[in-house]
């Protein structure tokens, strides 16, 4: 931000404005900054023209104006016999005549807007022109600094346009200018004024790019509601301290505050009170209504940013509870790592004792008497060494349909949608996620276990004497998930339920494809704090390779 000369922050204007809007009415108080937003755009398009950095915030787009226009400030003059509204009108006059000789061939020869400086004159003139330059193209200028945000309709040049709509006569296409008039209407009759500024502004919407400009006149504020061509935009006034904020607003229309700000400057208050009699109960009810969409305006302002401070809270979190998750892992797999290696040594140990009865029973001569010693030794290895089971849960209840029951490994609540099957297995609901689970997983919300169907077993034909080693996982249809072109938070609910139905094979594989790398980086990342996944990792080549990971369940 620039810093004004008297020490005061600048305070930045925002500049939006639809491809279909033409014309935009500012209205608001006295002194609230209306003609500097109207200098700040012109200034913006001329840098833009010549190829200067615009003072504004990215992003930024800027038409190309053939020209710019303006009548700003009082053109009355004793030398020249020229009044306030006179001064204005013959200004306006010459703006409509280049906008006239413009649409054969605009630009076609130079209009200057400035009258010479003279002596006499009340208040000196504020004008823009430019004339067209073939040489600088027609590229945007798209800059940046900070002070204030500038956004225009339509980057397309006319041609373009005419490209996309049916063929229109060159007469009826709008000139590729910008044209800013401050307190147009103003120095005659109001009524009159009015009926002018609504004339003038139709006329402009129909033979000019873009129109900006400032009035009190209430009749112009209607417009919008009447022509999709029209904007309202205003400058804010705060009712507390009762003064303007000079911040620009948009699609509400302003209020002149005449009286307030008169009271403010020190008029006398009963010359207010009595105009405020006149003004009557109508106006003051409108100022009401407009009073009330600003401040709705300031609230909803003020709520965007506590949402935005709310966001970058929860990304905070977000990251601090990644990290925390991250280290568990990490002190996780290093207690599995040291319970491996205890277990190993327990088992090199328990083999030694045995390898020593053995010993014992083939030195000396077998009896009765020394193989039950034996046989105590064995089973005192075998209950110092192996891991005492675990106790099982007591069963308890059996959940029915509409039921709410709670799934510990989710920390979740459920609705019971189906009642359980022969084998143990329900569809529960939780949010707007359908998945079925084991009733092994599933207790009531007091924390009792729910009670397992019983299966008839068939009789067992013959024992084996040796257990055959565990039957590796095969792949099947039921087990494969196809994620390919899918982003990683998609993908992440498809991986959810696809381990869920998984749990029974044991393994799951993901079809991710090798691409960049992103999603299969972002699936590790998602299997890597998944409470159910004991390892993964790339298939074989002859399963896909790169574009394939294998998932081993718990």
């Amino acid at each position: 931000q620039q810093q004004h000369e008297q020490g005061r922050p600048v305070v930045p204007i925002n500049v939006q404005i639809q491809p279909q809007i033409r014309v935009v009415a500012i209205t608001g108080p006295n002194t609230g900054g209306k003609t500097v937003t109207l200098k700040t755009l012109g200034l913006a398009a001329l840098m833009a023209k010549i190829g200067l950095f615009v003072p504004a915030r990215e992003p930024v787009e800027l038409p190309w104006f053939e020209q710019v226009l303006a009548d700003i400030g009082d053109e009355q003059s004793l030398e020249q016999s020229l009044s306030t509204f006179s001064g204005h009108i013959r200004r306006i006059s010459r703006i409509l005549d280049a906008l006239g000789s413009g649409e054969s061939g605009v630009g076609s020869r130079e209009e200057s807007m400035a009258t010479p400086s003279n002596s006499t004159q009340a208040n000196k003139e504020e004008s823009i022109s430019t004339s067209p330059n073939p040489t600088q193209g027609s590229e945007e200028s798209a800059v940046d600094d900070e002070e204030e945000s500038i956004c225009e309709p339509s980057t397309s040049t006319p041609q373009e346009n005419s490209q996309q709509s049916p063929p229109t006569p060159d007469s009826l296409l709008p000139t590729p200018s910008l044209v800013l008039l401050d307190e147009v209407g103003a120095g005659t009759d109001p009524a009159e004024g009015s009926a002018l500024a609504i004339a003038l502004l139709q006329y402009l919407a129909d033979h000019a790019q873009l129109t900006v400009a400032t009035t009190h006149y209430g009749e112009l504020k209607a417009l919008k509601y009447q022509d999709e061509k029209f904007e309202n935009a205003s400058v804010e006034f705060d009712d507390v301290t009762l003064s303007p904020t000079y911040r620009l607003l948009w699609g509400i229309p302003g209020r002149s505050n005449a009286l307030t700000i008169a009271r403010r400057l020190g008029l006398k208050p009963e010359v207010v009170d009595q105009a405020q009699t006149r003004v009557g109960g109508a106006s003051e009810e409108i100022n009401q209504v407009i009073a009330g969409l600003e401040a709705q305006r300031r609230s909803q302002e003020i709520k965007a940013q506590e949402a935005t401070q709310l966001v970058q809270q929860a990304e905070r979190l977000h990251q601090e509870v990644s990290q925390k998750a991250a280290r568990l892992q990490e002190r996780e797999q290093e207690l599995k790592l040291s319970q491996e290696r205890a277990v190993q040594a327990a088992l090199a140990q328990a083999k030694e004792e045995i390898a020593q009865v053995i010993r014992q029973l083939q030195q000396g001569p077998t009896s009765a008497q020394n193989a039950q010693r034996a046989t105590e030794a064995l089973n005192e290895i075998a209950q110092r060494h192996l891991p005492a089971a675990s106790p099982k849960p007591k069963p308890g209840f059996r959940p029915q349909v509409g039921d709410r029951i709670r799934i510990p490994r989710f920390n979740q609540t459920a609705e019971v949608l189906s009642a359980p099957d022969e084998d143990g297995e329900l569809t529960v609901r939780f949010g707007l996620m359908k998945m079925t689970v084991a009733l092994s997983e599933v207790e009531s919300l007091d924390g009792q276990k729910a009670e397992m169907p019983v299966k008839p077993k068939p009789a067992p034909t013959h024992t084996p004497a040796v257990a055959s080693p565990a039957t590796p996982p095969m792949r099947t249809s039921k087990n494969t998930v196809d994620i390919r072109g899918k982003r990683v938070g998609d993908a992440e609910f498809d991986l959810e339920q696809a381990i869920t139905q998984a749990l029974q094979s044991g393994a799951l594989w993901i079809i991710h494809g090798k691409g960049t790398g992103r999603l299969r980086q972002g699936v590790h990342e998602f299997l890597a704090q998944h409470p159910l996944v004991e390892r993964f990792e790339l298939a074989s080549q002859a399963e896909g390779g790169a574009g394939v990971t294998v998932v081993y369940l718990k």
